[in-house]
């Protein structure tokens, strides 16, 4: 029973008072936030401004630069202007040379920007100039002159002071040279000079701002020892241009920092000691240094106008959430009484609604007092205990069950009322039909006493009971197959696409027929255990996630073994594979496809090259009837010398034959040895012919442990030696180089050879059967083919490199089967 004891319909301002203090830091807050982004963009745009215009400007003087030198280089690369001014400094000056080279360099004035260009001979003396006004030396052109005479590269003075007002100049430089007494060389006779005015072109393309500013402009520096030297006039400063030195030292100031190394984006003061932003960059093959930089307050001006228009907006939502709090909470003390009757009312169906959960619910649920009796008891409780709920309501735990206190469940109610724990039991009793029934009990301290959670296990435990037996069936069943048998689970990213899948059992013939162990696998994910991508991940997904049937025989790359799959859904979202090893099956397969090719290639290759010395002996012997019919000893001799050449040809060919086919038929016992041994024996079966030519061989590389013939071991390298030493050609310094590379079944030996080289549209054929690219060369072209057969029974692969004709040529080839 529920009583209402009145409502307290008096409200309080406080949490509205609270809520527009909250509403104005909110505002307050979010308006900072705004106006610091809004600032911090002002920042970039102007920072992104100065990074255009300074690139461009960094651009534009490099090319200016680039143009001077160009000019300069262009005069004196020019040989007619080198030989008019060796005339006009001769001894005796060529009648007409100093006017042509002043009326030559005169063209160069106005259009090119240039205020005057000096010709000065090999002593430093101003023997032209253009226009002929007289101006003082330049310190800095004559101290440079012995540079430029050494030079012969186009040399830049910098910017520099020069006439009597000391106006800033900048100047290129370049020797003169003219023919000397050899023709093959060129001695120097003059250097040079053209100066250009910066104020025509230079100062006014870096003082250009593309925009509409008040202060932003662009500075062109420079170190002048413990100094930064400024080289142009300046925006808000007159009479700047080489006169301005601030110290390096100020490391606020911008030009400073340039100086020091600082690139991109700065900030600090200028040379007013004003707040600015700038942007430095390095002018190429220059000391100078190009500062862009802005007034910070001109960059930052919009925030004036922004925080008025903030203020206004803060300002209005002030007053709109005073007004609106001020109506919820007028509102709030009409409603305050109808709240509290309706929370009375949801407070009485509550009550019911868990009422009837607890009568209702599968669990048994039981609340027991301090004193041991029982408070409640839900209608499953009552089932499960054999007990009806009225029989056991207020009676003590004792009475309705006499033998508790022998329980373990006794021992648990006790100890949670005492230590005020939670506990956990489980007890085995009869139903009320008096079926055997497993209770686990789960007890909780709560103010009436402890609170009782039965649940009724006895069907999970017998499922659970079927399942173990089940289990230990099939574990005993893939335990003692032949196949591997493993169990798979998928694992999705967060699209529900399949990602990768984890092994969760695995027999022991995955282990044999895999060669990974079982504890490296179970548990771990594909990618983990195979390495890379989760092999056949697509398949298997189709497989767990419809339930189709996938099989597949497939050669697995990271075991080099061949494997027939099978695979079947268990249940959605896993598969489980059953696999046999068949790769001996493949190999013997696949060797028997390759002796069947080998054999027709062999067929072919006997008949063909057999019929030639079998038509030659046929043929010679019908012109030797002839010629013993005609009496014609002479010509019978030649005959038959033609015939015993030819059959003497033909029993090479036989030989030849003889030993290709019992390479994999005739095998000598596995011996081990060494590459190096293999390698010295075959030398010194070839010291004559290497010795004959004067070839210098070089082994290199590791020694590599081998087991196998060693007579055929020794084939491959002396056949490849001897081709090498056949095939050197007219190589005055013949080379040959063995070795080998990598380690384990995937090294690799070579033999190397500086010698005739073989054009790539001819390398597919070298080993081919009694194939030989010069029909002249000795031998019956067997020898590569030998090789290759004696490669390919140890399981290796031979190929030939060669950039072409007179190259030289590499032989590399494999012998995994023959590795230790």
């Amino acid at each position: 029973m529920i009583t209402v004891r009145g409502a307290d319909v008096r409200t309080t301002r406080l949490p509205y008072i609270l809520a527009f203090a909250v509403i104005a830091a909110a505002s307050l807050a979010a308006a900072t936030l705004y106006y610091r982004a809004f600032r911090q963009t002002l920042l970039a745009e102007a920072q992104e401004k100065l990074r255009l215009v300074a690139e461009l400007k960094v651009v534009q003087v490099q090319h200016w630069r680039r143009e001077r030198l160009g000019d300069i280089e262009v005069l004196a690369e020019n040989p007619a202007f080198g030989e008019y001014v060796a005339r006009a400094l001769a001894a005796r000056a060529a009648p007409g040379a100093t006017e042509a080279i002043v009326n030559w360099l005169g063209c160069y004035l106005t259009p090119f920007g240039y205020d005057r260009v000096t010709i000065f001979d090999g002593n430093g003396r101003e023997r032209i100039v253009v226009p002929a006004r007289p101006e003082p030396p330049c310190p800095v052109v004559h101290a440079s002159l012995g540079k430029i005479l050494r030079s012969d590269r186009p040399v830049f003075l910098d910017l520099h002071p020069a006439g009597q007002a000391h106006v800033p100049r900048l100047s290129t430089a370049i020797r003169i040279t003219a023919a000397g007494p050899s023709r093959s060389r060129r001695k120097v006779i003059a250097a040079l000079v053209m100066r250009s005015d910066p104020e025509r072109y230079l100062f006014p393309l870096i003082k250009r701002w593309p925009s509409m500013s008040q202060t932003s402009e662009t500075l062109l520096v420079r170190r002048d020892g413990d100094s930064v030297l400024y080289l142009n006039e300046l925006r808000l400063r007159k009479d700047t241009a080489l006169r301005l030195r601030l110290p390096l030292s100020q490391t606020s100031l911008l030009a400073s920092q340039a100086i020091h190394g600082a690139v991109g984006p700065v900030k600090g003061t200028d040379y007013r000691g004003k707040p600015v932003l700038g942007y430095v960059l390095p002018v190429a093959d220059s000391p100078w240094f190009l500062v862009a930089r802005v007034d910070e307050a001109e960059a930052l001006a919009p925030t004036l106008k922004m925080r008025g228009l903030l203020a206004l907006i803060v300002g209005m939502v002030l007053v709109l959430a005073a007004l609106a709090l001020g109506m919820v909470w007028s509102r709030q003390r009409r409603l305050a009484l109808n709240q509290e009757l309706a929370a009375v009312r949801a407070l009485t169906e509550g009550e019911n609604r868990y009422r009837l959960v607890l009568e209702t619910m599968d669990e048994g649920y039981l609340l027991i007092g301090h004193d041991l009796r029982f408070i409640y008891v839900n209608r499953a409780a009552a089932r499960q205990l054999g007990r009806s709920a009225e029989q056991m309501a207020g009676q003590l735990v004792t009475t309705c069950f006499p033998d508790v206190e022998e329980t373990r469940v006794w021992r648990a109610v006790t100890a949670c009322l005492s230590d005020r724990t939670p506990q956990t039991a489980e007890v085995r009793t009869r139903d009320a039909q008096g079926k055997p029934a497993t209770l686990v009990m789960k007890i909780q301290p709560v103010p009436e006493g402890v609170l009782v959670l039965s649940l009724d296990v006895s069907t999970e435990r017998r499922q659970a009971d079927e399942i173990a037996e089940s289990e230990q069936r099939f574990r005993t069943l893939t335990e003692n197959m032949a196949e591997g048998v493993a169990l798979h689970e998928m694992i999705y990213d967060e699209y529900g696409n399949a990602r990768d899948y984890r092994i969760v059992y695995a027999n022991p013939a995955f282990a044999r027929h895999t060669g990974i162990a079982l504890e490296t696998a179970v548990g771990r994910t594909a990618s983990e255990v195979y390495g890379g991508s989760p092999p056949y991940l697509a398949e298997y997904a189709r497989v767990a996630e419809t339930g189709e049937h996938f099989e597949t025989e497939v050669y697995f790359e990271p075991m080099r073994r061949h494997f027939r799959i099978s695979s079947a859904r268990p249940r959605p979202g896993t598969f489980a594979t059953l696999f046999e090893d068949v790769t001996d099956r493949v190999n013997r397969e696949r060797e028997l496809a390759d002796r069947t090719a080998e054999m027709e290639r062999f067929t072919y290759a006997a008949s063909h090259d057999l019929r030639s010395p079998l038509v030659t002996v046929t043929t010679f012997l019908g012109y030797l009837k002839e010629d013993l019919n005609k009496g014609d000893a002479k010509n019978a001799l030649k005959d038959i010398e033609f015939a015993e050449q030819a059959a003497s040809r033909m029993s090479k060919l036989l030989d030849e034959l003889l030993r290709l086919s019992r390479v994999g038929r005739v095998v000598n016992q596995a011996t081990p040895t060494t590459f190096h041994s293999i390698v010295n024996e075959a030398l010194a079966a070839t010291a004559g012919a290497l010795t004959a030519r004067g070839v210098a061989v070089e082994v290199t590389g590791d020694d590599v442990h081998l087991s196998g013939d060693v007579s055929r071991l020794v084939e491959v390298v002396q056949n490849l030696v001897d081709n090498a030493v056949k095939f050197m050609g007219d190589q005055a310094k013949p080379r040959i180089e063995i070795g080998a590379e990598g380690t384990g079944r995937d090294t690799v030996f070579y033999v190397r050879d500086n010698g005739m080289g073989i054009e790539p549209r001819h390398q597919s054929r070298v080993f081919g059967m009694f194939d030989q690219l010069d029909p002249h060369a000795p031998g019956i072209g067997a020898g590569l083919a030998l090789v290759k057969r004696i490669v390919e029974y140890y399981e290796g692969k031979i190929t030939v490199e060669s950039a072409g004709a007179y190259t030289g040529t590499c032989f590399r080839f494999t012998l995994p089967a023959a590795i230790r």
